[in-house]
């Protein structure tokens, strides 16, 4: 608006102008579940709606594209990481996954002659182990221990995001899930009450 420009009455009482969320359409082949693939879903791209407020992916078929980004991810990043934080976000749960399965052996050779499935090449393997047997992993992995344990609580959401729970149920219920609501979503469930009582305590100072 110019300056100094006076706004009619129409354009006073004219409600701000929003964007539409629009689906766009991919085409991947689901490794994950067939359940929701392209064939099933008539030969048709699944359909993933972006909102343009924040650039989350919604809809029915947006867990499953995580899912498949996950598995990509899986598949093609480096494992030769020094550092948490240099892991690319969906790699960190696999990457916790062969640090189990190292320790089900006795010893380190033992452990390098059965590589966890996730990694296909012996000398990416070779490294892990040694990594893994390592003083310093080994001391890190103790502070992260320690820290972990200082988490009042954790959440029942599962792989989801909030705002993947959130849709879900504004969906289900045709209204919006305020962040007090959905917190309560995902730590309280009505067969088993509060995840804590920490939780059960920050939702009541929420009010």
């Amino acid at each position: 608006m110019a300056p100094g420009r006076k706004r009619s009455p129409s354009e006073l009482t004219q409600p701000p102008t929003t964007t539409p969320m629009t689906p766009f359409y991919v085409d991947v082949p689901m490794h994950t579940s067939n359940e929701g693939t392209s064939s099933s879903n008539g030969g048709k791209p699944l359909p993933i709606t972006i909102k343009p407020s924040d650039g989350k992916q919604t809809g029915k078929y947006c867990e499953k594209l995580s899912n498949e980004i996950g598995l990509t991810v899986r598949q093609h990043a480096p494992v030769r990481v020094e550092k948490w934080k240099q892991m690319p976000r969906a790699e960190i749960n696999t990457m916790l996954d062969r640090i189990k399965h190292f320790k089900k052996f006795p010893t380190v050779v033992e452990a390098k002659r059965n590589p966890h499935e996730s990694v296909s090449n012996q000398e990416d393997w070779d490294y892990l182990c040694d990594r893994f047997s390592s003083e310093e992993f080994k001391r890190r992995s103790a502070i992260n221990s320690v820290n972990r344990s200082k988490m009042p609580f954790h959440h029942r959401g599962g792989s989801r995001s909030f705002i993947q729970h959130g849709l879900q149920v504004s969906t289900e219920n045709g209204e919006m899930v305020g962040q007090i609501e959905l917190f309560k979503l995902v730590h309280w469930k009505s067969q088993d009450g509060w995840i804590n009582q920490e939780a059960r305590d920050y939702y009541v100072r929420l009010f």
